[in-house]
């Protein structure tokens, strides 16, 4: 699998949860998908974005790179949504 990073541009990377499968989307396109039951729990732990944290929460693994743009939902983005999001977006350039 190629690290994101190694592609050397932006990519938008989308994420939504319905109470019974979790996706991800990368560039407007489903890229995985997984059953997955349960409510997603609050907790009082900072919330992370862009490294994994080991069950000590110590930053075991990060991702090399610049995150723009981070957005949170209460609600489930449909696979439409995401792509039409994409679509009116990815003209923009990011610059150095």
């Amino acid at each position: 699998m190629q690290h994101v990073a190694d592609l050397g541009r932006c990519i938008h990377i989308a994420a939504t949860y319905d109470g019974g499968t979790a996706r991800l989307y990368a560039d407007g396109s489903e890229v995985c998908a997984l059953p997955f039951t349960g409510e997603i729990g609050y907790s009082d732990e900072p919330l992370t974005i862009g490294a994994y944290l080991d069950h000590n929460g110590v930053v075991d693994d990060e991702i090399s790179g610049r995150l723009d743009d981070v957005r949170i939902y209460n609600r489930v983005w449909t696979a439409a949504d995401i792509k039409s999001y994409y679509d009116s977006t990815s003209t923009v350039v990011v610059g150095q």
